[in-house]
């Protein structure tokens, strides 16, 4: 933050840069929709519980070699493809749900809507 804070001084970065660290990409989100992911991905709604189970929230979702998207792709034996099939999940899934379910995610987007429009001339 400090060497983001000395580049970008003039645009008052300290209130303005407001990072998210994520521990997965956005496939964590999906999981905020269990009904939605199972249909989509056409998986049984108990795979994906089961995963869910395991975790306090789908943000809680970790270890890089079972990662989300990596356990997307093994339910659906390498048919799940986030850039394609992700997004439109997303979509359908919406935003209020994975803010509802991803508390990290809501914040962040709280402090983003609580900004004052910022434009550069």
């Amino acid at each position: 933050m400090e060497a983001v804070n000395k580049i970008f001084v003039e645009y008052n970065s300290p209130r303005r840069f407001v990072p998210y660290m994520s521990i997965h990409d956005f496939v964590t989100l999906l999981f905020s929709n269990p009904d939605i992911l199972s249909e989509e991905l056409n998986i049984t709604i108990e795979d994906i519980n089961s995963i869910l189970a395991n975790f306090s929230t789908p943000e809680a979702i970790k270890r890089p070699e079972t990662a989300p998207a990596k356990r997307l792709e093994f339910l659906t034996d390498g048919r799940f493809h986030k850039t394609q099939k992700g997004i439109a999940i997303a979509e359908k899934i919406g935003i209020e749900s994975m803010r509802e379910k991803c508390f990290v995610f809501n914040e962040w987007l709280k402090r983003l809507e609580s900004l004052e429009p910022f434009f550069v001339t």
